[in-house]
């Protein structure tokens, strides 16, 4: 199943919930996080005080990703951890299990759905996870089961299916979505015993009001989403009275439309992304375009 917890700067989990997390995903721990213009993975922990030793040295100031891992497949190694690095600009981690993709017997099905999938995706850029139309096709592609997290070099966490998760801001689950820590399923609330079996339970005895976070506040801006620490997918296609394609078109137009200028977009693709991405934008502009001309004849 996994666990993966999200936590903003200036925020912090009691070591006795990491505790209880770690006791019920076994098969290996890690973490990533952005130090001087690089994205730090550390991972590769089977024994809690290492892990725990090696995340107490990572400043509480920055945004950090934890994942704890309970195996479906492929070894029970360091290579196999989480998180993983997408190349140098993006890590992910992932809490679920990819029914559709191939697992091995020395690698997991998320090890190849980095190689195999996200690698080529990103082409060794970043930037097209902050699209909403992005952003939505992930999440449709996974599917409900599985959640993905992306830790950016600039420091910004994107969650693709962040309401099958939880936040959690001071004492109590937090109405407001995108704020405080955000935590993949339940399992930090309950422990699981040496010789099996579970001590209490998401739905047993544990209180929902035991606080997770020990400091600090978040706060979050709806209004500008890309300068956000935390981003997550919100996307809603019977409010906004869309299909699907429709949606993706004009999330993804808008996105590129931001930024396609001449100022910036050599710095934000590689050559062949940006290939990519031009031909994309101006097929869907003539996309636009047919409708437009179809209305007004």
């Amino acid at each position: 199943m996994c666990w993966i917890a999200v936590i903003p700067g200036g925020m912090e989990v009691k070591e006795e919930y990491f505790r209880k997390a770690f006791s019920n995903n076994l098969d290996g721990a890690g973490h990533c996080y952005v130090r001087d213009g690089e994205i730090v993975t550390e991972k590769g922990f089977f024994k809690f005080e290492d892990w725990y030793e090696s995340y107490n040295e990572v400043s509480k100031d920055i945004i950090r990703v934890v994942h704890f891992r309970a195996s479906t497949g492929g070894k029970k190694d360091d290579e196999n951890c989480h998180p993983f690095l997408v190349n140098r600009y993006i890590a992910f981690a992932h809490n679920g299990v990819f029914n559709e993709i191939q697992q091995s017997a020395e690698h997991s099905d998320t090890w190849h759905f980095n190689e195999e999938i996200l690698k080529p995706f990103f082409n060794g850029g970043y930037k097209k996870i902050y699209s909403s139309g992005m952003q939505f096709m992930l999440k449709e592609a996974i599917g409900s089961g599985n959640k993905l997290v992306f830790l950016t070099i600039e420091g910004k966490a994107v969650i693709i299916n962040a309401k099958a998760g939880f936040w959690r801001d001071g004492e109590n689950v937090t109405e407001v979505e995108g704020k405080g820590i955000w935590f993949s399923n339940t399992m930090h609330t309950y422990q699981r015993y040496r010789q099996g079996g579970y001590c209490g339970g998401p739905y047993g005895q544990t209180k929902k009001t035991n606080s997770e976070i020990t400091n600090g506040t978040f706060d979050w801006d709806d209004e500008n989403i890309v300068d956000a620490e935390i981003i997550y997918d919100d996307i809603d296609l019977e409010a906004e009275g869309m299909e699907y394609t429709e949606w993706v078109k004009k999330s993804y137009a808008e996105y590129l439309n931001n930024v396609m200028s001449e100022d910036n977009v050599n710095s934000i693709f590689s050559e062949e992304e940006k290939e990519e991405e031009i031909s994309l934008v101006e097929y869907l502009r003539s996309v636009e375009q047919d409708r437009l001309d179809a209305i007004s004849d």
